[in-house]
């Protein structure tokens, strides 16, 4: 996840799991100034694309891990 300041042109990323407690802490570190911030080198745009529509990825497999009893 990331934070940009347009204003102050400068962009944080976050590093810790996410979670909420993660998100939290990260936004939280933010406000605090705590957020590890970097200035932006150049210009950035966000771009407007369509709606996925599911139907470009295949469908996730799960992994049966067998019997955990025995680790």
């Amino acid at each position: 996840m990331i934070a940009i300041s347009p204003q102050k042109k400068m962009i944080a990323t976050m590093r810790s799991s996410f979670s909420f407690s993660g998100i939290n802490d990260w936004v939280q570190g933010l406000l605090t100034g705590k957020g590890g911030l970097v200035k932006l080198d150049k210009p950035f745009a966000v771009k407007k694309v369509d709606k996925w529509d599911g139907k470009d990825a295949p469908a996730l497999e799960e992994e049966d891990y067998g019997n955990l009893d025995d680790l």
